[in-house]
C-alpha cells in the first residue's frame, strides 16, 4: 500500500489559504499565518489542527479563544506564537503546555496568573517575551527574567520602580527590559518612557 505523499510548499499553502478565506489574514509561506486583527477564529484553527504544522503564527487581536489553546499547542514546531489581545484565560494557559521551540512568545493584554506564569517558564528557547498589560503577579518580571536565552520582555502595565528596574537590568545585563519606567539594560535607562508605556 502506498503511502501519502507529503504537500509541496504551493499545495500547503493553496490549503492554507482556502481555509482563511476571507477572514483577512495573510498566508506568509507554507508554514507561517498572520491573522494580525482579522476574524481569524476558533473555526479556522479546528481546521488547520492536525496537519498545517505551523512554526508561525501571529494571531493578536482576531476571535480566537480558550477551546484554540489546545489545538495551537498541537503545532510542536512552533517558534514564533503571538496570540495577545484575544479572549484567552490563564487557565487556558496554564492548562497547556507550550511547543518546546518556541522562541518568540506575545501574550499581551492576557491576564497571567502564577500557574501561567510558570507554564511559560518552561520554555527556555524564548529568547522575546511580550507580556504587556498581562495583570502580572508580584516578582513575575524576575521569574521571566531567568528565561536562559531571553534577550527582550516587555511588560508595560506591570507594577516597577526605577530602583527595581534598575537592579532587575543589572542583573540580567543580556536582557532589554521595556517597562513602565522605560527602556532598560545593564542597569541603566537607555530612555524614559513614552507617555503611552505609563499606563
Amino acid at each position: 500500500m502506498a503511502g501519502v505523499m507529503p504537500m509541496t510548499e504551493s499545495e500547503r499553502i493553496a490549503r492554507l489559504t482556502t481555509v482563511l478565506g476571507d477572514t483577512g489574514a495573510t498566508v506568509n509561506d507554507a508554514f507561517g499565518i498572520c491573522a494580525l486583527h482579522s476574524d481569524f477564529s476558533d473555526e479556522h484553527i479546528a481546521k488547520l489542527a492536525g496537519w498545517a504544522d505551523l512554526q508561525f503564527l501571529v494571531a493578536d487581536s482576531t476571535r480566537i479563544t480558550d477551546a484554540s489553546v489546545p489545538l495551537i499547542m498541537s503545532f510542536v514546531r512552533l517558534t514564533h506564537l503571538s496570540i495577545g489581545g484575544n479572549k484567552i484565560t490563564s487557565t487556558a494557559l496554564a492548562a497547556c503546555t507550550l511547543p518546546i521551540h518556541i522562541s518568540t512568545l506575545g501574550l499581551g493584554g492576557i491576564p497571567l496568573n502564577e500557574d501561567a506564569v510558570s507554564t511559560v517558564l518552561r520554555c527556555t528557547e524564548i529568547t522575546a517575551l511580550n507580556v504587556n498589560y498581562c495583570q502580572l503577579p508580584p516578582d513575575a518580571i524576575a521569574k521571566l527574567a531567568r528565561l536562559p536565552k531571553l534577550r527582550t520582555i516587555e511588560a508595560l502595565g506591570a507594577d516597577s520602580e526605577l530602583e527595581t528596574s534598575r537592579l532587575l537590568s543589572e542583573r540580567h545585563p543580556g536582557v532589554l527590559f521595556r517597562l513602565r519606567d522605560g527602556l532598560w539594560q545593564h542597569g541603566k535607562c537607555l530612555r524614559p518612557p513614552f507617555p503611552s508605556e505609563m499606563a
